[in-house]
This record gives C-alpha cells, structure tokens and sequence, in this order.
C-alpha cells in the first residue's frame, strides 16, 4: 500500500489547496487495488485524550479496529484519520480512507454510501448519548433508594413534606373531629366534600363554612332557636380558630 504523500502527489499533481476530483484509475495507480471500489465498513478512532479518562473503554475500541488493514492515516492521501471509511477494491483489497478523500473521489456510489455511514454514525452517536445518559441517570437513582431506604430524593421528599403537613395539621384534626361524623351524610354530597377536607385539617373560607354552620347547628334545633344560635356560634368559632393556625 502507498500512504506516503509525496508518492500520492506525484501521482495525482495533487495539492491539499486543490479543489479537485481523483479519478476512480487513479485509485488503482496508488496501489490501492482494481476498480470498482466499494464501501465496506465505517471505524472511528478513540481520542488519546480518552484513555486517561477510561483505559477500559479506550482499549475496548482499539480492540475492534479493522484487522488487516493500516489505521490512524488515509491510504489515500496519508493524512491521519479519526474517521475511517474502509473501502473494498474488485480484487479484495481493503484499506482505510478519510472522508475527505472519498468525498473527492469522481464516484457518485462511494459518495453516497459515505454519507449514508455518516448519517449511522451520527445517529449511532446519539443513540449512545441518550444511553449513557438513561443509564447515569438510573445509577443516580439506584444511589439515591440505597441512600434514602429504597426512595429517591423526590420521593423521599414528597414523604417528608406529607409528614410536616400531616404534623401542621393535627391541631386542626382534632379540633374539627367533633364535627366530622356529625356532618357526613353519606350521599357524596356537599356535606361529604366538606367533611373529608376537615379529615385532613382543611377548610376552604367562604359560603361553604356558613352553609356547614347552618347545617350543624339545625342538628341542635330549629333555625333562629336558641339552641340553633348557640351551635351556629360554637361551629363558627371552630372554624375562625382553625382558619387562623
């Protein structure tokens, strides 16, 4: 294989300010095989920057590379390569190309299968992106249950809110318990809403406390009776009391 750029100059009268177009023959000049060319492949290169970072990983890639082939430059123009296209020759001879090169070669089939390895590699990159991102996202989660006894931080503080809440409120359950089984009437009513919101220590200002005044204190007697007032003025005060906690 020829990868030296002054042999690939020569050949080509090829300069990288050169906005030209490398015959298909030309291929065949460099030693790179008979025509027609195919593209057979598609490997990226991890950055070395990568292997201090993960080790692991950075070897993992190497390990996948193109067997039999050179990697790290263009067989065609011997400039290094992250991106390497490999291409096929009619005599089955393979080697690993940049973009760049491919891109200028007169061959609309190399053109397209490029683009369309481009068009998988940038999917397959945001494919891996979101992965990750799922998976660090459900580590993070798993850390937080075996930090919080099986709930994460929402959950855990969903459950502590309800719990300072529920602990606000008991004051104002207790105060209101009295009035609760007298004003439920089990029709799913106007009474029943107003008495399950008492169960939990909430009242809502309004007509709807004056209308359950009414309605609690004609248990104790007729409307306008004495004992009526008093109950109204006993409900009322409950109610002004609890309002103001």
């Amino acid at each position: 294989m020829y990868d030296n750029m002054s042999y690939f100059n020569r050949v080509l009268n090829f300069t990288p300010e050169a906005n030209m177009e490398i015959e298909i023959y030309k291929l065949e000049q460099l030693g790179l095989g008979k025509a027609p060319f195919r593209m057979v492949g598609f490997w990226q290169m991890p950055m070395p920057a990568n292997y201090a970072d993960n080790p692991a990983a950075y070897n993992n890639i190497m390990n996948m590379a193109p067997r039999g082939i050179s990697i790290g430059s263009s067989a065609i123009c011997g400039v290094g390569i992250i991106n390497h296209y490999i291409i096929e020759s009619a005599d089955n001879q393979r080697h690993a190309v940049g973009c760049d090169c491919v891109l200028k070669i007169n061959n609309k089939k190399l053109t397209t299968e490029i683009k369309e390895l481009q068009r998988k590699a940038r999917q397959e990159k945001k494919e891996a992106e979101r992965r990750a991102k799922a998976e660090a996202y459900e580590a993070e989660l798993q850390a937080q249950k075996e930090k919080n006894g099986g709930l994460t931080d929402y959950e855990l503080g969903l459950k502590k809110a309800k719990e300072a809440q529920a602990l606000a409120n008991a004051p104002k359950i207790e105060l209101l318990s009295s009035l609760v089984w007298e004003l439920k009437d089990g029709n799913g009513g106007f009474c029943d809403s107003i008495a399950k919101g008492m169960e939990k220590g909430f009242l809502q200002p309004g007509r709807g406390l004056a209308i359950a005044c009414d309605i609690l204190a004609k248990k104790r007697g007729r409307a306008n009776s004495k004992a009526y007032k008093a109950r109204y003025q006993e409900v009322e005060e409950i109610f002004e009391k609890v309002l103001t906690m």
